[in-house]
């Protein structure tokens, strides 16, 4: 993997490095032939948490994001639902 750095952020006693990736080598069999995006159900990436620290993500999942009419509509409900009360 290529990255060039974006930015850094800096806090007392630590700095948090943001980068881009601007390329990648990925296996064949690792890559969705029909959208081109990375199959993750073969693909097991590892992160590096801090120190010696590192996880592997064999427990993936997906959060829907309200679009923004759903969030309007869910924030005039609990709106509504506190003055009722």
């Amino acid at each position: 993997m290529e990255c060039r750095l974006e930015k850094t952020v800096e806090y007392v006693g630590r700095t948090i490095i943001l980068g881009r990736v601007v390329h990648m080598l990925v296996r064949d069999d690792y890559i969705d032939p029909g959208t081109l995006y990375v199959n993750t159900d073969v693909y097991q990436p590892i992160a590096r948490l801090h120190a010696d620290n590192y996880i592997v993500s064999d427990n993936q999942f997906e959060i829907h994001k309200p679009t923004l009419e759903e969030y309007q509509a869910q924030k005039e409900e609990k709106r509504r639902k506190a003055t009722e009360s």
